[in-house]
């Protein structure tokens, strides 16, 4: 029971209870388990690093990829027109975003 209920997050519980004869055993069994339930505690916390850390991997793989696409576009070259050519995509790039 605490493996479902515990965990990263709070839990709220309604009980229905009768106030029939017919169902007083299931309103004790409820009143029985809500007990238990109430017993259990957990510590939830926010997951405040996750978004930082996908915002992080996101920018990782976008570098990736552009290392990538440098060294197809210029691989066999010369390291002058390499240079000169990563300035000249770095600039398209800047205009681009501008």
């Amino acid at each position: 029971m605490r493996d479902s209920l515990g965990g990263n997050a709070k839990t709220l519980m309604f009980v229905n209870c009768s106030p029939s004869v017919y169902n007083e055993m299931e309103t004790k069994n409820s009143l029985e388990y809500a007990k238990r339930v109430k017993e259990i505690k957990n510590n939830p916390t926010l997951n405040l690093e996750s978004k930082a850390l996908q915002r992080a991997r996101a920018q990782e793989h976008k570098q990736a990829a552009m290392i990538e696409e440098i060294k197809a576009t210029f691989a066999g070259q010369e390291a002058e027109g390499i240079i000169a050519g990563i300035i000249k995509k770095f600039d398209s790039q800047k205009d681009k975003n501008n």
